[in-house]
């Protein structure tokens, strides 16, 4: 029978847990999403940004997988996903027009991003 030293087992088993938490990233999907964020020290991203966002994707038909507004620290931000990188476009084109009417002073960063698909880790996670 082999025997093996205990700091060989746990050798192994560190590299094992940080090759586990290495691949971690792969098991959550991306969506791509459209992020809002004040261009200005003056200009204060709240829930009435997120009111105005989702009555701009609503009038022109375009469903977000969710909108919501969080605040990162004394700055807020305003983020959106959606299905499909060309559903995302259109939706950053109208979102930084109905936004920003001066487009030359622009009070709002709208920004392509993309975000973890939480849904996908629910549902991993939950047993869905």
């Amino acid at each position: 029978m082999n025997r093996y030293p205990l700091w060989k087992y746990l050798t192994v088993l560190a590299a094992l847990l940080v090759g586990l938490l290495y691949t971690l990233p792969n098991f959550f999907g991306e969506s791509p999403a459209v992020q809002v964020a004040g261009a200005k020290a003056g200009v204060k991203v709240d829930n009435q940004t997120l009111e105005r966002v989702e009555a701009v994707l609503r009038k022109n038909k375009i469903d977000a997988l969710s909108a919501n507004f969080e605040m990162n620290g004394p700055v807020g931000a305003v983020r959106a996903r959606f299905t499909t990188p060309d559903i995302q476009l259109k939706a950053k084109d109208l979102i930084e027009k109905a936004l920003n009417p001066d487009p030359s002073d622009p009070n709002y960063t709208v920004a392509l991003n993309l975000r973890v698909h939480q849904a996908v880790h629910r549902q991993r996670f939950q047993g869905a």
